[in-house]
């Protein structure tokens, strides 16, 4: 797999667990058990969770980079 489709596949799937699970589920179960307000938990949430974009992306994009030629000599077979 080439690094631009990597990258764009990474930040798309980092883009949907950020904004499916830490803002919206994470914010309704927050308001479930301690009856906060719903849109002000969100409001916070969003500005945490688009700062961390970039540090996901990056951190993730970096691990698979360095672990890749260990995956490669350990876990696939030379044909």
């Amino acid at each position: 797999m080439d690094n631009k489709k990597l990258l764009i596949r990474l930040t798309l799937s980092s883009f949907i667990n950020l904004i499916l699970v830490n803002i919206f589920i994470t914010s309704l179960w927050v308001h479930i058990l301690y009856g906060e307000a719903y849109i002000a938990i969100i409001a916070s949430r969003a500005v945490t969770q688009i700062v961390m974009l970039p540090i996901h992306v990056a951190t993730i994009y970096a691990l698979e980079k360095f672990s890749r030629p260990f995956i490669k000599k350990y876990l696939y077979e030379e044909i």
